[in-house]
C-alpha cells in the first residue's frame, strides 16, 4: 500500500518539487526495509512507518491513479494493500506506455539497472513481482482465487467503478471503462498489457478542479481546522474530499467560475461562500 501510495504520486500528473522527494524517499525506505519487517524486526518496522507516513504526504498532495484507487478499491474480496501488490506491476506496464520517464526514474532511485527506459521500467515491474513471491502475495486474480465466472459477470461494473473514482484523473494515462476491462482481464489471467487503446481524454471538470487543487497546494493554503504544521505540507483536506463526488465537483466548478469572473454561481450554497469564499480573495 505504501509503495503505491508513493509511486502513484510520483507518477501523478499533479506531482511536484514538493511531493516528489517525499515519494522517492517512501519508495527507497519501503524496498530497503520491508523484508525486514515482514519478517518481524523492530527496526525495519519503525522504518517502515516513516517511509508510510512520506508515502501519505507525497499522495495527498500529489493524488493518486487507477492501481491504488480505481483498481484495488473497486474489486472487493481482496485486502486492500495485497491487491495494490497484485495490481502493480500491470499498471505500470499500462501507464508506460504514455511515458516511461518519471517510472525510469523510480527504478534508478532503488539502484536498478537498464540500457533505457523501456529496461528500466521492466526491471521495476520484475523487482516488484519478486517482492510478491517473498511475501506471498499471489501474481494474478485467478491466482488468487477469484471465481472466473464472478469476475466476467461483474467486469463491467467493477470497471465502470474504477474508472469513475476521483483519482482517475490523475493518472498518467487515460483510461476508458471498456480499456479497464481489458487491464483487469490481464490482471486475472496474468497476459502482458499490450491491448490497443482510444487515450480519450479526462472530464474537463475533473482537471480543472485538479488545477486548482495544485495550486492551492503548492501555496500550503490550509482551511480552518487544518493548521500548517512546520516544516511540512498539510494540503488541502476539505478541498480534496469536495473533489470525491460530482456534486462536489460542481461546486468547486462554480468556485473557480468565481474566482474568475468575482460572481458567486446560483448554485453555490452559503455554507460553500462561507467557507470557501476567504481563500478567492
Amino acid at each position: 500500500d505504501a509503495l503505491t501510495h508513493a509511486i502513484e504520486a510520483y507518477v501523478s500528473t499533479l506531482h511536484s518539487p514538493f511531493t516528489d522527494p517525499l515519494a522517492l524517499k517512501a519508495i527507497q525506505t519501503v524496498f530497503d526495509y520491508l523484508p525486514a519487517s515482514y519478517q518481524g524486526d523492530k527496526n525495519a518496522r519503525e522504518q517502515m512507518h516513516y517511509g508510510q507516513c512520506l508515502a501519505g504526504m507525497a499522495f495527498s498532495n500529489a493524488l493518486l491513479g487507477i492501481a491504488l484507487h480505481g483498481a484495488a478499491f473497486s474489486t472487493g474480496h481482496i485486502p486492500h494493500g495485497r491487491a495494490n501488490a497484485m495490481y502493480l506491476p500491470y499498471v505500470i506496464e499500462y501507464n508506460a506506455k504514455a511515458g516511461k520517464g518519471r517510472y525510469a526514474d523510480v527504478a534508478r532511485s532503488v539502484g536498478l539497472e537498464g540500457k533505457d527506459d523501456s529496461e528500466l521500467v521492466e526491471a521495476l515491474c520484475e523487482k516488484i513481482r519478486e517482492y510478491n513471491k517473498k511475501f506471498e502475495i499471489p501474481a494474478t486474480l485467478k491466482e488468487f482465487g477469484i471465481d472466473e465466472a464472478e469476475f466476467k459477470q461483474k467486469l463491467p461494473e467493477i470497471s465502470k467503478n474504477a474508472v469513475g473514482d476521483a483519482c482517475t484523473g490523475s493518472n498518467p494515462r487515460p483510461i476508458t471503462p471498456a480499456e479497464m476491462e481489458k487491464l483487469f482481464t490481464c490482471i486475472y489471467y496474468g497476459q502482458k498489457v499490450d491491448f490497443k487503446t482510444d487515450d480519450t481524454g479526462f472530464d474537463p471538470s475533473f482537471i480543472a478542479f485538479a488545477q486548482l487543487h495544485r495550486r492551492m497546494t503548492i501555496k500550503c493554503i490550509c482551511f480552518p481546522g487544518h493548521a500548517r504544521r512546520p516544516g511540512g505540507l498539510s494540503g488541502c483536506p476539505a478541498f480534496f474530499m469536495l473533489g470525491q463526488t460530482r456534486r462536489g465537483r460542481k461546486t468547486l466548478m462554480g468556485l473557480i467560475a468565481m474566482r474568475c469572473t468575482e460572481i458567486w454561481p446560483a448554485h453555490i450554497s452559503r455554507q460553500a461562500k462561507k467557507t470557501f469564499g476567504q481563500f478567492f480573495r
